[in-house]
């Protein structure tokens, strides 16, 4: 599976770009609604700076269970990972700021062109050697994941991964590639390639080309076609397991198509015998309303018994 993975996004090779020591910088710190904030650069790759911001809860002592909490598309580029943190954006993506309030210490980062995250294109392909900025976004993670783990109010056998639509498609690539993720919270992130290209105005995958957000393989080595895609989302779900999932798919998600998103479900449930997949169809279009999101708590809060 990872060698198929690879043909699209590129090769996995972390000791090439991952900065091992797991250090980063302070760049400013402020509390809010009773939640620490730490807005940090973490150097990754050889001179790429990483924007990212730490949220605890100021009242819990002791560790506690470290979530990786990955941005959707902003409205706005320039909010990113503010919206994950409760800063800026829509209420319902605040599920960062959330979590800490609830005991997480969360660790919220900028996807590359959103936030604050200074980086240019040609640098990603041409100088870091990317080949999609998935793969970028993989490693990024990565390093994200070294930060949380290093940090003293943090359990690092108890880290878990939440994402919205892009942040939810991210959530499922670094949940596959970095095994010290023991649970996943997923909206809106996926459905079959072919039910996506059905769905989109162009009637292929085009949009997953785009080369400043995901895989221009997409287009350069796999014509936008989902036939000649190397995977598609029900096996990667499937991959998976036996890491415990909540999947949200909203009804009428305009993007990711939902009766593709059921089969997706359908084919991973052949790995998932027991109750580690928890699956949930809001009736709404692509969000992550509140209910929904308070049950996904629930259920990161059972798998990595806070």
């Amino acid at each position: 599976m990872r060698s198929r993975i690879e043909l699209l996004l590129g090769e996995f090779n972390p000791e090439n770009h991952i900065i091992q020591r797991p250090r980063f910088e302070l760049i400013d710190s402020f509390e809010k609604d009773n939640v620490s904030y730490r807005r940090i650069l973490i150097p990754v790759d050889s001179k790429d700076k990483l924007t990212a911001y730490i949220l605890s809860n100021s009242d819990i002592e002791g560790r506690s269970p470290g979530i990786l909490a990955l941005h959707q598309t902003t409205e706005v580029n320039s909010v990113g990972a503010k919206e994950v943190a409760g800063l800026e954006g829509n209420i319902n993506y605040h599920y960062g700021i959330e979590l800490a309030k609830l005991g997480f210490t969360v660790i919220a980062p900028d996807y590359p062109f959103f936030g604050d995250y200074d980086i240019e294109l040609k640098d990603i392909y041409d100088n870091y050697g990317y080949e999609s900025i998935t793969m970028k976004g993989v490693m990024n993670h990565i390093s994200c994941l070294n930060v949380l783990e290093s940090l003293d109010g943090v359990d690092p056998e108890k880290i878990g991964c939440i994402g919205h639509s892009l942040g939810g498609t991210n959530t499922i690539f670094i949940t596959f590639f970095d095994k010290r993720i023991k649970v996943a919270v997923i909206s809106a992130g996926f459905t079959t390639f072919k039910a996506y290209a059905e769905r989109s105005k162009s009637k292929d995958l085009s949009k997953w080309a785009q080369p400043d957000k995901y895989m221009p393989k997409t287009s350069s080595v796999f014509n936008n076609s989902p036939d000649e895609m190397p995977f598609d989302f029900p096996e990667l779900l499937k991959a998976l397991s036996p890491t415990p999932l909540f999947l949200s798919t909203p009804i009428d998600d305009e993007i990711f198509e939902h009766q593709g998103a059921l089969e997706c479900i359908e084919f991973a449930k052949k790995a998932y015998p027991n109750r580690n997949l928890v699956h949930r169809s809001p009736k709404t279009n692509h969000d992550f309303p509140s209910e929904f999101r308070k049950d996904s708590y629930e259920f990161l809060i059972n798998k990595l018994s806070i």
